[in-house]
């Protein structure tokens, strides 16, 4: 793509190749988590989408990860559906505090019935609380 600028990140929400997000996770390139938020929003297919966003979110830096969990979060809301993945990887971070955006996502966007148990405890945990603290 001739628009995209990896040193300032300018164009890389079009991204929509996977093969360009692996590149710039081989070449460890700053921006790559903008690019995984690209994907999310710009690729239709979901096994081509999750890989990536896991990747994200198990990056050692902070804004890659940070990103990683928005792009899960955008995923959630366009495929309506938690790739199992993604899942996973949400509940060995679930307890990060950049994570709780992307949780909500899932939570909102995701049927009931189709989130993992874990998520459903986690569900009906937040519905108390919030009437508890609502009386």
């Amino acid at each position: 793509m001739d628009d995209i600028d990896w040193a300032t990140g300018r164009g890389l929400l079009a991204v929509d190749d996977p093969a360009e997000v692996d590149d710039a996770f081989a070449r460890k390139e700053k921006h790559v988590g903008i690019a995984v938020v690209g994907l999310a929003l710009n690729n239709e297919d979901l096994d081509a989408v999750a890989p990536r966003v896991v990747r994200a979110i198990e990056s050692d830096d902070v804004e890659t990860r940070r990103l990683g969990f928005t792009a899960a979060g955008h995923s959630a809301r366009l495929f309506q559906t938690l790739d199992p993945r993604i899942g996973e990887v949400l509940h060995r971070f679930r307890k990060d505090g950049i994570a709780s955006t992307a949780l909500d996502d899932v939570l909102s966007f995701v049927p009931f019935r189709q989130l993992p148990r874990w998520l459903k405890v986690e569900s009906v945990r937040r519905k108390l609380r919030w009437l508890v603290l609502r009386r």
